[in-house]
Formats: structure tokens, C-alpha cells, sequence
């Protein structure tokens, strides 16, 4: 199970899925990538590519994400994120991860 991924709807709900991504991983040895950003009005995609290190593992992995945002009066209203979780699931478990 990955502790972050699952829905979620409230402002306290989308502060604990940031402190289970903080708590998880080694701040120290995590980076990324944004390759591309798409903006149509108030709506966002941004492709990235997530690198991190597992704390209770310190499996390392590399995955593919997406994120979908809608921004209105300034403040985030839609925020879903789509990445590899067969990925991150396996170095959270402490599986080989496919790369």
C-alpha cells in the first residue's frame, strides 16, 4: 500500500498526502524533472518525472507523473496526480524496481 495514493477531498486531507510524500522519503536524495507544462485557461498539465529514495527501504526509484490542476482566484482547486505507483509500490515494499 502506498500510504499517499488514495482519494482525497479537503485542505487537511491534501496537507497529509504532502507530509506522507515528506515522511516516506529521504529529502536529501530526491529530484525531478519538468519536461513539459500545458495551460488552457485555468486548467494545467505538468509532466514530470519523480526521483526519491525510500526511507524504510532506501530503495531508490524513478517514475512518470502527471499532474492535473485547475487554478481559480489564485488558489489550487484541483490537484490529481497520476504517476507509476506499480513503481513506487515496489520500493516502498522493498521489491526490485523495474526501471
Amino acid at each position: 500500500m502506498v500510504p499517499w495514493i488514495r482519494a482525497r477531498s479537503t485542505r487537511a486531507d491534501v496537507a497529509d498526502h504532502f507530509r506522507a510524500l515528506r515522511d516516506a522519503h529521504v529529502p536529501e536524495k530526491r529530484g525531478g524533472l519538468t519536461p513539459a507544462v500545458l495551460v488552457d485557461g485555468a486548467d494545467a498539465v505538468v509532466f514530470g518525472d519523480i526521483r526519491q529514495t525510500v526511507r524504510a527501504t532506501g530503495r531508490e526509484y524513478r517514475a512518470g507523473c502527471a499532474l492535473r490542476l485547475t487554478v481559480e482566484d489564485g488558489a489550487i482547486t484541483r490537484y490529481h496526480v497520476y504517476e507509476d505507483s506499480l513503481t513506487v509500490a515496489q520500493a516502498l515494499a522493498g521489491d526490485a524496481v523495474a526501471g
